[in-house]
C-alpha cells in the first residue's frame, strides 16, 4: 500500500505537458514491441526510456543502434502529391470535375490532425549497476499544414491566386544528446531513477506556401523531413532532466512512471521559442516465466506533441518470446492514439511493429520494422549490444 501511494503522489504533482518529434523508440527492441518497452529494459536504452532499471543490473551492456522513422498521418503525403500533379495557379480555369477533385485533397490536407514527422538517430552507450550514460545524433522533423480560411470558400470563389497563402509549417533539428542516468534502491522492490541530457546542436521553424518549388509530386515524405532538418541554423543548448519511479507487484509485475522534459524547458528561435514539454508515461510489464514478456506503455493525459496544437494520447502494447533457450527472441506491438476515432486501420494513427533478437554468448543483435496503417514501412531500426558478466 505504501508504495502504492508513492506511486500516486508522483503522478499528481506534475503537470502533464507532452512535447517532442524527439524519438518516440528507443531501439529495435523498442519498434518491435510498439513502443512499450518502459517498464522491462536491459540494455543501454534504459538510459532513455526508464532509468529505475538500472538498479537491477548485475552486468555491463555497451552497443550501437540506428533508428529511423518516416511517418505521413493517414495520407498526408500521398494527399500531397495527388495535389501537386496539377499547376494551382490555374486553378479556376479548370475543369470543374478536376476542381472539385483538388479542392476535396486540399480540405483534406489543410484541415489534417497532423503532418508528416520522423527522424533519424544514431546512438553509442553504455550500462552498468546504477549508471547508465549515452551518445545521440539526432535529426529530426515536423511538417504541418497551417489552417486557413480559404478552404472554407465555395470552389467557385476560389482563385489560383488566393491558394499561393496555403502554408506548410517546418520545425527541423540537428542536434547532439549527451546522457548520463543514475538509479537508486529505496528498498528491494522500489527504485528511482534520474536522466540529465545535454541537447547541442541548430534548430529552425518556418513556413513555406504551397507552390514553393520545395514541394513536388515526386518529394516523399523523407525528402520534406530531411529539408527540415537540413534547414536549422539557429544553435543552441539546452539541459534536460527525465525522472523515473519503479517497482515489482508480487513476481510477475512490475510498474513504473516515467516524466520527460521535466518541467517544459524551452529553446529559443529567432521568431520565436518551443516549449520542450513535459511528458508523463505509465508502464506495466507482465512476465509469467523468463521467456514470455507482455508490456504496455500509455501517455496518462492527452497532450500536444507535434507541436501543432492538437492532442494525442499513445498506447502501446508488445509481446515478447524467447525460443531455443533463451538464444532467440520473437517480438510484436501495436502503437496506436486513444484520442483518435479509430484505433486499428488505414484510417487511424496505428503501427504495427514487428522484430526480433539474437543472442550469441556476449553479443546480442535486434531488428526491428515499423509498418503503419497504410501498411507502408514507415520505420526501421537495427541495435547490437555487447554483454559483460
Amino acid at each position: 500500500m505504501k508504495i502504492l501511494k508513492i506511486i500516486i503522489i508522483s503522478l499528481t504533482i506534475f503537470s502533464f505537458r507532452i512535447y517532442s518529434f524527439i524519438p518516440m523508440f528507443y531501439g529495435a527492441r523498442s519498434l518491435s514491441l510498439g513502443g512499450s518497452s518502459s517498464a522491462f529494459n536491459y540494455d543501454i536504452n534504459s538510459t532513455f526510456l526508464n532509468a529505475s532499471l538500472l538498479s537491477g543490473f548485475d552486468f555491463s551492456i555497451s552497443g550501437y543502434q540506428y533508428d529511423k522513422n518516416f511517418t505521413s498521418y493517414k495520407g498526408f503525403g500521398d494527399n500531397l502529391s495527388s495535389i501537386l500533379k496539377n499547376d494551382l495557379t490555374k486553378f479556376e480555369f479548370l475543369k470543374i470535375n478536376d476542381k472539385e477533385k483538388i479542392y476535396n485533397k486540399l480540405k483534406e490536407v489543410f484541415e489534417s490532425k497532423l503532418g508528416i514527422y520522423g527522424y533519424k538517430s544514431s546512438v553509442i552507450g553504455t550500462a552498468f549497476k546504477r549508471y547508465g550514460i549515452a551518445v545521440s545524433f539526432i535529426n529530426a522533423a515536423v511538417i504541418n499544414p497551417e489552417r486557413n480560411s480559404i478552404i472554407e470558400k465555395e470552389i467557385g470563389d476560389i482563385s489560383g491566386k488566393m491558394l499561393e497563402n496555403l502554408n506548410l509549417n517546418f520545425t527541423g533539428m540537428s542536434y547532439t544528446k549527451y546522457s548520463i542516468s543514475y538509479s537508486l534502491d529505496f528498498s528491494k522492490e522500489l527504485s528511482v531513477g534520474v536522466t540529465i541530457h545535454y541537447l547541442s546542436g541548430k534548430i529552425a521553424n518556418f513556413s513555406l506556401p504551397l507552390q514553393n518549388n520545395v514541394f513536388s509530386a515526386n518529394s516523399s515524405e523523407k525528402d520534406y523531413l530531411e529539408y527540415g532538418w537540413k534547414a536549422a541554423e539557429k544553435k543552441f543548448g539546452k539541459i534536460i532532466a527525465d525522472f523515473s519511479i519503479g517497482t515489482f507487484i508480487g513476481s510477475m509485475f512490475k510498474v513504473a512512471v516515467i516524466i520527460k522534459n521535466y518541467r517544459n524547458p524551452i529553446i529559443k528561435l529567432e521568431n520565436g521559442e518551443i516549449e520542450l514539454q513535459q511528458r508523463t508515461i505509465g508502464a506495466i510489464s507482465f512476465r509469467p516465466d523468463q521467456r514470455t514478456g507482455i508490456y504496455l506503455d500509455v501517455d496518462l493525459k492527452k497532450n500536444n506533441l507535434y507541436l501543432n496544437g492538437k492532442d494525442v494520447q499513445p498506447i502501446s502494447l508488445g509481446v515478447e518470446r524467447a525460443v531455443f533457450n533463451g538464444r532467440f527472441f520473437l517480438r510484436t506491438g501495436l502503437m496506436s492514439d486513444l484520442t483518435e476515432k479509430y484505433l486499428f486501420g488505414g484510417k487511424s494513427r496505428f503501427m504495427f511493429g514487428i522484430g526480433f533478437g539474437v543472442k550469441m554468448d556476449k553479443v546480442l543483435i535486434d531488428a526491428g520494422l515499423g509498418i503503419g496503417g497504410d501498411g507502408k514501412v514507415n520505420s526501421f531500426a537495427v541495435s547490437g549490444f555487447f554483454i559483460v558478466k
